[in-house]
């Protein structure tokens, strides 16, 4: 009885019929979004198909903007600058796509062919050494061997979805171009967007520009960082595969700098499809390979990572495992490559927001 009386009370009260009056209003407005959400999804897409090239156009200047400001610095005019450093990434691209597509329509098939041959073999020889029963482990490689089969049936059909597949890639390449020209306008006019970008920030808050700028060096550095990685990843392990004759050496390396987008997960697996593809090697190569890639991996993250990622903040590993899976369960691939950044940003906000409240508490002692 009391405590109806309470919420008699409450309600009486001025104040919480205002309160109760907001919480209504809310929730009429969350029942209203989500019974026109099929509106409201349409229009999202429409205005991401609009600025997506813009979007992604930003970003690329947003990458260029180190190595175009460090050319600056050696005393290169801006627009030579910018034209060399998107010359050269356009030259890197043309080769990459021009030996890798005929790498790829020889060897892919025989490559998922190796795959399949060395999880049979394995199995093979390790199935008797368990001691329990190996039913589920039978299961688990005959599920792998149908998904890595149908995988390789995908490539002799693809000529019969060359329409769709015509479709998506000109579409692709359209956007592409695109949002590589408004970025090299982004780049001619970076000056003035980080001038506008600065503006804006201040207006939101004092030390709004001091925040914002203080981010974009950090995820900029990060993203220099991994660069300079890739390519050396790429060069190290080219040598190494193709020294050790693996017939996959070119597309292994390639792999090796992407995986680096997805950290420790996306290495372990190359690494992985490494062994697997190596198989077929005399046994003399294969330990030889699986003691280089353990010794090199061991290399590249307490030596090398480190002296490329010595200005950028520490990241635990059980952090860059939560972001990718946030970023996977948000927004995809996508989501995925960009965790680390994101993570990066978030992290260096709430470093200086926590620097100027231990600042703030000092001044006022």
């Amino acid at each position: 009885m009391k405590q109806w009386n309470r919420v008699k009370n409450w309600l009486r009260s001025e104040g919480s019929v205002r309160k109760l009056i907001v919480i209504v209003l809310i929730l009429l407005i969350v029942w209203l979004l989500n019974s026109t959400k099929s509106i409201w999804l349409s229009l999202a897409r429409s205005m991401w198909s609009i600025f997506k090239p813009f979007v992604y156009g930003f970003s690329i200047a947003f990458i260029f903007a180190h190595p175009i400001r460090w050319l600056e610095q050696k005393s290169i005019p801006k627009k030579i600058a910018v034209f060399l450093v998107y010359g050269l990434v356009l030259l890197a691209l043309f080769l990459l796509v021009a030996n890798l597509i005929p790498v790829l329509t020889v060897r892919l098939s025989a490559m998922i062919n190796s795959v399949i041959s060395a999880v049979n073999e394995l199995y093979v020889r390790y199935s008797h050494y368990l001691s329990n029963d190996s039913g589920t482990l039978a299961v688990m490689v005959r599920a792998a061997i149908r998904q890595l089969s149908s995988l390789q049936n995908l490539i002799p059909g693809v000529t019969s979805e060359l329409p769709s597949v015509l479709n998506s890639t000109i579409s692709m390449a359209i956007t592409f171009i695109f949002s590589f020209v408004i970025s090299v306008f982004m780049s001619f006019q970076w000056d003035s967007i980080k001038e506008t970008v600065s503006n804006w920030s201040e207006k939101m808050s004092p030390k709004g520009s001091e925040v914002t700028f203080a981010i974009a060096d950090e995820v900029q550095t990060y993203i220099h960082s991994l660069f300079i990685l890739m390519v050396i990843k790429v060069i190290e392990y080219a040598l190494v595969y193709s020294l050790l004759g693996h017939p996959d050496w070119f597309i292994l390396c390639i792999l090796t700098g992407l995986a680096l987008l997805v950290p420790y997960i996306g290495p372990m697996a190359v690494y992985g499809l490494a062994i697997l593809t190596a198989v077929g090697m005399p046994i003399g190569r294969f330990g030889f390979l699986v003691v280089i890639l353990l010794i090199l991996s061991n290399v590249d993250d307490y030596v090398i990572s480190p002296l490329v990622h010595a200005r950028n903040t520490s990241i635990t590993p059980l952090w860059v495992l939560f972001s990718i899976m946030v970023g996977n369960t948000l927004f995809g691939i996508i989501g995925v490559i960009i965790a680390i950044p994101v993570y990066l940003a978030i992290h260096k906000f709430l470093k200086l927001r926590k620097y100027r409240k231990d600042d703030s508490y000092e001044q006022e002692n």
